[in-house]
């Protein structure tokens, strides 16, 4: 009971951080489009960073949280679960990026 209830609070967790992927994702398409990715100014540089650097810090301390439940009783699980959350928020930093740049265009 009490490993299912740390793999809800990690997916909880995980779904924040890869929220916070995704936007960084739609952030980052706007300047790498217009080709001005190293001439940010402060307030953009900003925008892109911190959902970046949040995001990341988040999915680790969700597969932190999935540590809790499974690195002991089940590594095997616990290792596809560390690459899938992994995956997962690359995967939402492209859908992000994606989803920007079919506004763009």
């Amino acid at each position: 009971m009490e490993a299912w209830l740390a793999r809800i609070l990690g997916l909880l967790c995980a779904l924040g951080g890869w929220g916070l992927l995704w936007t960084f994702g739609a952030l980052f398409t706007v300047p790498w489009h217009e080709g001005r990715l190293l001439a940010l100014n402060r307030a953009e540089l900003q925008a892109v960073g911190v959902p970046l650097l949040i995001g990341l810090a988040v999915v680790c301390g969700a597969v932190h949280i999935f540590a809790i439940a499974d690195r002991k009783e089940r590594p095997s699980l616990y290792a596809w679960e560390r690459a899938a959350l992994l995956l997962a928020g690359l995967a939402a930093a492209l859908a992000g990026g994606t989803w920007a740049l079919a506004r763009l265009a």
